[in-house]
């Protein structure tokens, strides 16, 4: 009887255990599914987020304004500019409206400028004595060197990015710089020594002299910056910075564009007058006294420096382009690092590698001493008077010249078929500069494309064909087949490099160097002859129509920086295709 009572107990506790654990699983699935209900609500409610708490759609609004902003000064400065040429002014003349624009874009640059100094490269020691300084001069508050230090260490920029131009490429904005800044100086020294210029002129003049130093100290300097710290301002900032930078480089692009419609203008109007209806002795004539009809019309500065001023006009042109660009890749560069991250420093060394370039060096400076010996007889020509046998030296060196080009840059092609192609070799590194690289290379490409192409167009019009004529139409197609084979060859050297079995040999080196000293010489000829009234003059009669030579000569500095920026391409495969690392 006993044994029966103690069996029904124990099946009434196993009983009530079971119906606990079954009421304890239920209660564990209940929750767990009230747990799902709320993930899913909360993540329901994520999903839901209005734009203006969510970072990352603020970020992005504010970066498309930056760019609006930009675009809206670009625009406005565009038309501003244009109204001079459009308006038919004998001399151009800057309004108080231009005045005010330009000490606007000229001002806010330098204003960020200093704000880019004080607050985003400042290094960490100035820090610690403000801090030293504020707590001498309160008193009542006792420093802290570590708690100064600790706030101090979190820099706002970084140079571990990636790079925002090569070390030619900075060199030649340098290079250019300089001379804009020569260029300014000139003109706050004449306005200074004038009593009528107006003071607004002058500050322009010396807000431009420091915008020019101020940017080129920070793109030689930082050429890789990332900014991690006080992204709106920094946005802005950029955008600005290439809003002025555009603006700078299309004022000046109409100025030549203004320059070169007063030349055809004289000269066409001097032999309409003539009577004589022998063509050529009426053009020579016209071409040797052009200078009679500019005199009384040009600026102060134009007038002392000459033919020199358009030289500084492209150099402008030419600074302004790459800073545009850099500072594009600066902004795009934006916040890429967190904020915090570790500050790395600037790298000031370099290793070059001159072996296997002798043979390239010395040709290429043979190609520079026949250029400069063609420089000199073109001199000499427009000296004398003969603009028509100047005409005649320059198209047959560029004939020359294009066709030496040409052959090495086929057999460059030839000999980097030995090299191996390395597929996105650092690519998360290089990609910027490859950008900057590519976007450059471009303009100046489709600057050469339209100045050979419409060339071209021009000389096949229906007047009757000479000499001269059929030299140029050689000369335009010889530049076509150059340019083209020349953006292949940097194109594919860009993505080989030299491998293990043949970095004794090191095939192509000495043609690239070749290349390289010929691309700095015709970039030195087309920049101090190619601007010439003289070979322009002599050239217009054989085009057609005046409208195919503004065409021509609008795109003019874009073949120059085409040049200039292939050698820094050439430079870079150079030192990075064949480098023993």
């Amino acid at each position: 009887m006993n044994f029966e009572k103690t069996d029904d107990d124990e099946l009434h506790k196993d009983m009530v255990k079971a119906a606990d654990k079954r009421e304890k699983t239920k209660r564990e699935d209940s929750a767990l599914s009230f747990d799902s209900v709320s993930e899913a609500s909360e993540l329901k409610n994520s999903a839901e987020e209005a734009w203006n708490r969510s970072k990352e759609a603020k970020d992005g609004m504010l970066t498309a304004l930056t760019a609006f902003y930009s675009l809206f000064l670009t625009i406005f400065a565009l038309v501003l500019e244009l109204s001079h040429l459009l308006s038919g002014e004998v001399q151009r003349e800057n309004s108080p409206k231009d005045l005010i624009f330009g000490l606007y874009m000229y001002g806010v640059s330098n204003l960020f400028f200093i704000y880019m100094y004080v607050v985003l490269l400042l290094d960490p020691r100035w820090y610690w004595i403000i801090d030293a300084v504020k707590t001498h001069v309160k008193r009542f508050k006792t420093y802290e060197p570590s708690v100064s230090s600790a706030v101090a260490t979190v820099r706002k920029v970084t140079h571990c990015g990636p790079s925002t131009g090569s070390l030619f490429l900075r060199l030649g904005c340098v290079v250019f710089g300089v001379t804009g800044i020569v260029y300014y100086s000139f003109l706050v020294f004449l306005c200074s020594a004038d009593s009528s210029c107006p003071s607004l002129s002058l500050s322009l003049d010396a807000c431009a002299i420091m915008f020019i130093f101020t940017q080129m100290h920070i793109i030689f300097c930082n050429s890789k910056l990332t900014i991690t710290g006080h992204h709106t301002a920094a946005r802005f900032g950029t955008m600005h910075l290439i809003a002025a930078n555009l603006w700078t480089w299309i004022r000046y692009v109409l100025m030549e564009e203004g320059v070169m419609e007063k030349e055809i203008q004289g000269v066409f109007r001097t032999i309409n007058n003539k009577s004589n209806p022998v063509m050529n002795e009426e053009m020579d004539e016209a071409f040797a006294h052009r200078e009679v009809d500019f005199d009384s019309g040009c600026r102060a500065a134009e007038c002392i420096l000459g033919s020199l001023s358009e030289v500084m006009f492209t150099a402008i042109v030419e600074y302004s382009l790459i800073a545009a660009v850099v500072m594009y890749i600066v902004w795009r560069n934006i916040g890429k690092c967190g904020h915090g991250t570790e500050y790395v420093k600037r790298k000031h060394r370099i290793r070059v590698d001159c072996s296997k370039t002798t043979t390239g060096l010395f040709l290429g400076l043979a190609f520079l001493a026949a250029t400069f010996t063609s420089m000199a007889v073109y001199y000499g020509y427009s000296i004398l008077g003969k603009s028509r046998n100047a005409a005649y030296a320059y198209a047959l060196t560029d004939i020359s010249q294009y066709i030496i080009a040409t052959i090495g840059c086929v057999m460059a092609i030839y000999q980097l078929r030995e090299l191996i192609y390395v597929e996105k070799r650092n690519y998360q590194l290089l990609k910027d500069q490859e950008l900057l690289d590519q976007i450059l290379l471009w303009l100046g490409l489709v600057g050469e494309l339209i100045y050979s192409v419409a060339g071209l167009v021009g000389l096949t019009g229906d007047r009757p064909w000479k000499p001269l004529a059929f030299i140029l139409f050689f000369v335009h197609i010889f530049r076509l087949i150059q340019v083209g084979t020349q953006t292949f060859l940097i194109y594919l050297a860009a993505r080989v490099r030299v491998g293990s079995s043949n970095k004794e040999d090191q095939p192509g080196k000495q043609v690239i160097t070749f290349l390289l000293v010929a691309n700095l010489s015709m970039f030195l000829m087309n920049l101090f002859e190619s601007e010439k009234p003289g070979i322009s003059e002599s050239i217009i009669d054989f085009y057609g129509k005046r409208s195919w030579v503004f065409l021509v000569r609008s795109f003019s500095p874009l073949t120059i920086f085409y040049r200039f920026h292939s050698s820094v391409c050439l430079a870079e495969i150079w030192k990075n295709v064949y480098a023993n690392k």
